[in-house]
């Protein structure tokens, strides 16, 4: 049985977003996925971005809110990394 993707925007700040192509995208990602799940796929398309262990100056904020790395990403959600 496979997992259910469900779409949320990232938005990069920072030097982050010095990093990527784009500071602003629409990802599909597995329903449920950890804020930490989403940062590490993106990783995987993006190998400048510094890895969350390397770097724990890295933050994250879930519908314009700091959050915890382990936070569940639901449908609809505006995830921001810092």
């Amino acid at each position: 049985m496979s997992s259910a993707n469900t779409t949320v925007k990232v938005l990069f700040f920072g030097r982050l977003a010095d990093l990527v192509s784009e500071p602003e995208t629409n990802l599909s990602v597995e329903d449920g996925m950890s804020a930490k799940g989403v940062y590490l796929q993106l990783l995987g398309e993006n190998p400048s971005l510094p890895s969350p262990e390397d770097d724990v100056s890295i933050k994250v904020a879930i519908n314009q809110c700091l959050s915890d790395w382990n936070a569940p990403i639901k449908s609809g959600d505006e995830i921001a990394f810092l």
